[in-house]
Parts: structure tokens; sequence; C-alpha cells
């Protein structure tokens, strides 16, 4: 310590050559009661003194410095985070407008949601999934099966409920992007366009990098060979990285293997598709009557 503090020109407050140059007073340990002294930077003429005095060196003032250095990193990633999430924000507004959810679904949460005997074991499972989805996000051994497949009969809730889990997600600075399979095909398709202001890289990099991805409608339409490709893409990117994917669809998965096979008759890819969906979420059922219908 003598060493260094020779070769960085350091003083103590309690070392006799102090004296000359206004010492702070020595401030009584807050754990143990022993006096704390204030390093200093001889300049010239004057020292400079720290702000604070030294820790103590005892172990609960040890201990206690420990935890706050912990904190302040604790504060460091989290600001890191939410800085990194609203750029993310950004650019989903840039490119695929407010996430891609409609209008009709911008105010849809789980307050909103009818709980029936028939749906409210999806709703508990929807509810706990955005209410636990950072946690689950950052879970070694929850990312193999980190996202949700709704299915079931049209008008039983399934975009509802996809939906609130958006808005909760979003409006806790999570990157969200929602968009029905036929939006998400048509957003990359305008890429094409001369004129557009973002290219098809920019929406692929979207839909495969942000933090949640919700694909409502899947199978509603028989896709081309070019559709089910990028569709593919999409899927098996996020399956790669372990992102988490919401998928809302009518038909179970078989059904949806057969609705997502092109023309052709060539099931290859679509059932590829289909199984990294399966591997990557958990089956959610939702029965009931269709409110539409009501």
């Amino acid at each position: 310590m003598e060493a260094v503090s020779k070769l960085l020109n350091v003083i103590y407050s309690n070392e006799p050559e102090a004296a000359s140059y206004n010492p702070p007073a020595p401030v009584p340990c807050e754990f143990c009661g022993k006096p704390r002294y204030t390093r200093g930077i001889v300049l010239k003429s004057r020292v400079m003194w720290t702000p604070m005095p030294e820790t103590c060196t005892c172990a609960a003032a040890q201990k206690a410095k420990q935890e706050k250095a912990e904190e302040q990193e604790k504060q460091e990633i989290a600001k890191i985070e939410a800085e990194r999430a609203e750029k993310a924000r950004e650019r989903i507004h840039r490119i695929v407008g407010m996430s891609g959810i409609g209008a009709r679904f911008r105010n849809r949460n789980f307050e909103r949601f009818t709980i029936t005997p028939e749906n409210e074991p999806a709703y508990r499972i929807a509810k706990g999934y955005a209410d636990n989805f950072r946690q689950l996000l950052h879970d070694p051994q929850g990312q193999e099966k980190n996202g949700l497949l709704i299915t079931g009969p049209k008008g039983t809730g399934k975009t509802h409920l996809a939906a609130a889990i958006a808005n909760q997600l979003m409006n806790t600075g999570v990157p969200v992007v929602f968009a029905t399979m036929i939006d998400l095909l048509a957003n990359i398709k305008a890429s094409f366009e001369r004129y557009t202001a973002s290219r098809e890289d920019d929406i692929m990099r979207v839909y495969t990098t942000a933090d949640l991805l919700i694909i409502d409608d899947m199978g509603k339409e028989q896709p081309t060979e070019w559709a089910l490709t990028k569709i593919y893409q999409i899927i098996n990117a996020r399956y790669e990285d372990y992102k988490p994917v919401i998928i809302t669809s009518n038909y179970s998965a078989d059904e949806l293997v057969k609705r997502m096979t092109p023309l052709s008759g060539d099931m290859t890819t679509a059932d590829a598709t289909v199984d990294r969906i399966l591997e990557m979420t958990y089956t959610v059922p939702l029965a009931g009557e269709s409110w539409r219908q009501r």
C-alpha cells in the first residue's frame, strides 16, 4: 500500500504530512465504529480529497460495499436493457407500425376477457405467461419451450388472449411484434416495392429478432411456396436463437400441416415448420362457444 501510494502520489488524511493540507475529519464506521479516513491526491502544493472516506475493512462494511456494487451493476444492466428495448420498439414502429396490432385489439387486455369454465385454463396460462415473460426469457432451463400455440374454433378468444399478452408486455417495455400471417407476408412483399422505406432484410430482421413474435390466424390461407419459405425462415431463425413465438390457429397441428402445404402438394417445408413450432411452444387449447355468434 505504501509503495502504491508513493507511486500514485496518494496521501491519507490520518498521515502526519496530511495535517498541512486541511484533511477531512475521520468518519466512524456505521458497523463497527472504527474511524474511516479519506484518501487524497497530491497536486503540487495542494491535495484533492475524495468526497467520501474509505470503506472500513470490517466484514460488515465490506459486505455492504459488495451489495451496493451489485445493485449498481443491476441498475446499469436494467438501463442498458431499457435503452435496447426502446430502440427495438422504435425500429418496429418504423418498419411494421405499432407492433402490428390493429386498433380493434390495442385495448384488449386480460381484464376485458370474459372468463368461462371452458376458457379459464387457457386464460390462466396466457396471464401467467405475460406475468413471467422476462423470467422465462432469461431462464436457460425454460428456453427450449418458451412460446404458446393457442388453438381452438374461431371466435373463442384466441386473438384476444394473444393481444392481451402483447399489450401487457409492451406496456412494460418489451418489444413485441404482432401480425396475422397474411399481414406478415404482405409486409415482406411490400418491401419489394421500388420506393418503400424498408427493405426485405430489415423486415425479416424485425420478425426474427423481436423479443416476442405473435403470429395470429396461422393457416387461415394456404400459402404459396414463396410464402411458406419465408414463414419457415422466420420460425427457424427464432428456433435457433431461442426466441419465443406465440401462434394462434383454428387448426390442430396435423390440420395445420395440411393447411400450410402449398398447392404443389409437397408437405416437407410445412411439416418442418409445424414441427419447429411444436418444439418451441406449449399447446393451449381454447374451448367454448364463439363470441361472434352470441
